[in-house]
């Protein structure tokens, strides 16, 4: 969580809010109670260890499911733009 607020992509983030969206979006990855444990924030630093995290089934097939549809709306658009012009 450390190394990922320090990402100009998150615009600034802190820990706390990022540590919130992972556990709703994530799996656990490890055991059970591992998404808890890696997540926590205090003086251990426990959420500054290297994970292999996994998006939940909702969230991923959400995912799926956008990028579906921006790439079926370029391709209508390159579709109209064949015929007006």
């Amino acid at each position: 969580m450390q190394s990922a607020t320090k990402n100009d992509e998150l615009n600034g983030m802190n820990r706390h809010p990022l540590v919130r969206i992972m556990r709703d979006i994530c799996h656990a990855p490890e055991d059970d109670g591992s998404l808890a444990r890696y997540t926590m924030i205090n003086n251990y630093q426990t959420d500054n260890i290297s994970c292999h995290w996994q998006l939940n089934a909702n969230i991923y097939f959400s995912y799926l499911s956008y990028r579906s549809s921006a790439i079926g709306q370029d391709s209508y658009v390159g579709f109209i733009s064949c015929f007006s012009g």
